[in-house]
């Protein structure tokens, strides 16, 4: 019986220091992928592209946070140009994409159309301020539409035309935009004229889980990440889903997405498509699924047509 006992009080001991370790391992995991630092430097300014810019800094909607940008006004002076809002994705900046460069690759071809183009970091992103932790696009959007605000105050000044606005977004970025464009249009506003969304996903812990699967984690690990990450930000991020603001939006999507993407799977830019198709089905919809060989290297792969078709597209409709 004493034997019994002490083997009983071994097996406590060893799975209460299991489920400890396990219970560590899980918080730390899912408090790094929301808090570790995203603030990387630029590879390079819009000088580097002959780009005529000025720095800009301007508040989220709702929120006391600074964000910095840059602004790059249109090719006429005299005239108030047509404006596209660049947003970057998760752990990246206004400079560098996922390997792609957000300058070279779409303000340049767009500034050569006569469009201006605002860039800047998103909260806990670049030289942006801090506003702990990442909402994986939720708080987010509230930036793209201090960004709106900010062009529509200074109209005049900056020589943009405040009645056409549009959205270039990746990823995360995508997301943001998607619930930005979502909250505009609830509120009876059509600040939004046209949004092109780059590998963004449908539904916000997919790509979560299908990062932790990549990692090689046990499925008892990733739901416990899961569960943490949930409880991490002033919502649950499980009740954000891009895919369900889709209704809300009164203007013209293109999305684009790579079929070997790994990050978000490709399935989720046909849902979206087909979902906003739905809802909407006098709204003009696009998609394109190209064979990039990663996340957001579709422009990278396909810079010609990429450029075809973005430009297309918002002279169709910006």
């Amino acid at each position: 019986m004493e034997r019994q006992k002490k083997v009983l009080k071994k097996v406590i001991i060893g799975s209460t220091v299991f489920a400890l370790a396990l219970l560590a391992i899980t918080y730390k995991l899912s408090h790094n992928y929301l808090y570790f630092s995203r603030h990387k430097p630029y590879t390079h300014t819009p000088l580097d592209f002959d780009l005529t810019y000025e720095n800009v800094s301007f508040l989220p909607k709702g929120h006391n946070i600074k964000l910095n940008g840059w602004f790059v006004p249109g090719k006429n002076p005299d005239k108030h140009a047509p404006t596209v809002i660049l947003v970057h994705g998760h752990n990246t900046n206004m400079s560098n994409g996922h390997d792609i460069n957000l300058l070279r690759d779409v303000a340049v071809p767009l500034n050569q159309q006569g469009y201006a183009t605002l860039l800047f970091d998103l909260r806990n992103h670049g030289s942006s301020g801090d506003m702990q932790p990442v909402s994986l696009g939720y708080f987010e959007s509230q930036d793209i539409l201090g960004a709106i605000n900010y062009l529509k105050d200074n109209a005049d000044l900056m020589k943009v035309d405040r009645d056409r606005i549009g959205i270039w977004a990746a990823s995360m970025g995508g997301a943001a935009a998607i619930h930005a464009a979502s909250i505009s249009f609830q509120e009876n506003k059509s600040d939004i004229k046209a949004l092109f969304i780059d590998s963004t996903y449908a539904k916000t812990l997919d790509p979560i889980r299908l990062r932790l699967s990549k990692d090689g984690l046990p499925s008892i690990i990733q739901e416990m990440a899961i569960f943490w990450i949930r409880t991490i930000p002033q919502f649950d991020i499980a009740n954000f889903n891009p895919v369900d603001h889709l209704q809300n939006i009164k203007a013209p999507i293109y999305f684009v997405h790579a079929e070997d993407d790994k990050v978000v799977h490709y399935k989720d830019s046909v849902t979206m498509e087909q979902r906003f198709k739905s809802h909407h089905p006098n709204i003009d919809v696009f998609l394109w699924i190209t064979d990039a060989s990663k996340h957001v290297f579709n422009v990278k792969e396909y810079p010609q047509e990429y450029k075809n078709r973005l430009l297309n597209f918002f002279k169709s409709y910006l």
